[in-house]
């Protein structure tokens, strides 16, 4: 298992600060990649809830086949549908790539439709 529930905590209070060169007023995107199941569900589960209750937006990728898919859900914000993703490897992540920068983009227009290009600043 994975530790994701102390990563996540991890990125909310240290990663996503002043101190790290958060800007205010840009909008908060986190990406979670994980390789299976964590440690402890349910601390992962409070530790999501968190960071979303603190305006970052969560997006979770799982990464094999071994994925619990209640626990990415339980990462992502809702809908689980537009925040959730799977490859089937590590090297397939790239494939990945433009979907996610579209749906980064989507949350920083605040528009249903996703761009090429959004042309503003985000923390990722």
């Amino acid at each position: 298992g994975t530790n994701t529930g102390p990563a996540i905590t991890q990125m909310m209070t240290n990663s996503f600060t002043t101190a790290a060169g958060h800007r205010a007023g840009v909008p908060k995107i986190a990406v979670v990649i994980t390789d299976g199941k964590s440690n402890n569900p349910g601390n992962t589960a409070t530790a999501a809830a968190a960071a979303r209750a603190s305006g970052i937006h969560m997006m979770a990728i799982g990464v094999g086949s071994g994925v619990d898919d209640a626990e990415l859900n339980a990462i992502a914000s809702d809908p689980d549908n537009q925040n959730v993703y799977k490859a089937a490897t590590f090297d397939s992540l790239k494939t990945l790539q433009g979907l996610l920068a579209a749906k980064a983009c989507e949350q920083v227009q605040n528009t249903p439709a996703p761009s090429k290009s959004c042309g503003t600043k985000a923390d990722i």
